[in-house]
């Protein structure tokens, strides 16, 4: 079997236990329902194709992420952490991919299959692929018409709008069959809608749970204008996968990138409780002890079957090791933690700035020389680290635009200040897009 490892999944074979197994309940929930109908007959055609691209897929998830940033020996002797360049390590194999990707639907009915442009795809397998998939997706096109939302007239805005907002329901039930979420049931921290059964008692799952996420995340006020890109969903799969397989989850990312946003939206779209804790320097370990404490209190109270508990800006504190047991060991005070428990943590990169102006730096203060006042991970958190990457042009433009909206939904809509908006919302757009690039361009020094 080592042989047999080696020979084959060489990456995988010298990683640690932990990316091994990782690997194989990929592969096992991704190949079960090829075995089973309706994919057993539809995908006959495929089939070989499909396995070969699972399997490099699981090679990627199931790797040590941390070996892809490039640093000199220096950077590495000081324990620097990221050039603030690095991309999430799947987004970027799959853009310089010329095949598509398939990934299995885990609601076992149909496929789904990423491509980074159709132009690369004769017409004979791209009508074969269609046929076969319940939605394809496709970079190039997806860029070109989020690109062109923003070239509409503002008198166009409002049917622009409605597009997109189509656009955004169609992707989001689509990762909701590539996650697996049963169509039945009532969605977590909503107000439940219930109907008679004939014998009188209540029947809690009469509404459609898609229906019900769909609702909540396009339509609530405070997930309307979040934008769900083809990147952001590949990442919620990444997470959601390796959540699946038990493994530990940390994000490493600038500030601002959308990492907290990102797992909240997944946590809905997965019909999953999620307690978001905010780590600061004064977080120690009885406020561990604490969270750790309310989540059993919830799911015994509430009979959850699972929960997240997500550790945001995690090496803040100088506690480190304490959080290294809780996320990578699962243990706290020596004590194993629930199974249900899934813990997901963020962080941002212990890197120097760019510029070393001495007069920001406070010689007394040893975090002054960083970009962000955290400490270093330990070697153990590493292993399971993955760079969140930098948002593109064009999604940090989108998510500019999501904010104007968002502003401009706070007045009433019959006021000045509404409708100054709404006319000159590609304006202000473009204009805090500019910004952004004369303020990165001049302050080095920061995270912006």
């Amino acid at each position: 079997m080592q042989q047999f490892m080696k020979k084959n999944f060489y990456g995988i074979a010298s990683s640690i236990p932990v990316h091994q197994r990782s690997f194989f309940k990929y592969l096992y929930q991704q190949f079960v329902p090829l075995l089973q109908p309706p994919l057993k007959e539809k995908t006959v055609q495929l089939r070989y194709d499909i396995t070969k691209s699972v399997i490099d897929m699981a090679k990627i998830l199931c790797c040590r992420q941390y070996d892809h940033i490039e640093l000199n020996e220096d950077e590495k002797s000081e324990k620097i952490e990221s050039t603030g360049e690095e991309e999430f390590y799947l987004c970027k194999k799959w853009r310089n991919s010329r095949k598509g990707w398939f990934l299995v639907n885990q609601n076992g009915e149909d496929l789904s299959i990423l491509i980074n442009d159709s132009q690369n795809i004769s017409k004979q397998e791209l009508g074969i692929l269609k046929r076969l998939t319940s939605y394809l997706f496709d970079q190039q096109q997806d860029s070109k018409q989020m690109e062109a939302a923003f070239l509409v007239r503002e008198s166009e805005v409002e049917k622009t709008e409605l597009l997109l907002r189509t656009d955004k329901e169609k992707k989001l039930r689509v990762l909701l069959h590539i996650l697996g979420i049963p169509s039945r049931g009532v969605m977590k921290n909503c107000e439940k809608k219930t109907e008679q059964n004939k014998d009188g008692s209540e029947n809690t799952e009469a509404e459609n749970l898609h229906d019900q996420i769909v609702k909540k995340l396009c339509d609530d006020e405070k997930w309307l204008n979040y934008v769900l890109t083809l990147d952001n969903i590949l990442k919620m799969v990444a997470i959601f996968m390796k959540i699946r397989t038990n493994t530990p989850v940390i994000l490493m990312g600038e500030t601002g990138c959308g990492k907290s946003c990102l797992i909240k939206f997944l946590s809905y779209a997965a019909n999953v409780k999620l307690i978001a804790v905010d780590v600061h320097g004064g977080f120690g370990r009885d406020d561990l002890r604490q969270v750790m404490k309310d989540c059993n209190t919830q799911m015994s109270r509430d009979n959850e079957p699972e929960m997240w508990v997500f550790l945001d800006e995690v090496n803040t504190s100088p506690d480190i090791g304490w959080f290294k047991e809780l996320i990578c060991d699962r243990r706290l005070d020596g004590m194993k933690i629930h199974d249900q428990i899934k813990i997901i943590a963020a962080c941002n990169p212990y890197r120097p700035r760019k510029i070393q102006n001495t007069d920001n730096i406070n010689v007394n203060d040893p975090l002054s020389k960083w970009v962000y006042r955290v400490f270093p991970l330990c070697e153990t958190m590493k292993e399971y680290v993955w760079f969140f990457g930098q948002l593109s042009a064009l999604d940090e433009k989108q998510y500019i635009r999501g904010m104007v909206k968002e502003l401009k939904e706070k007045f009433d809509k019959k006021s000045n200040v509404f409708k100054k908006i709404e006319n000159s919302e590609l304006t202000i757009t473009e204009s805090i897009v500019e910004s952004q690039q004369f303020l990165r361009k001049h302050l080095a020094n920061e995270s912006i």
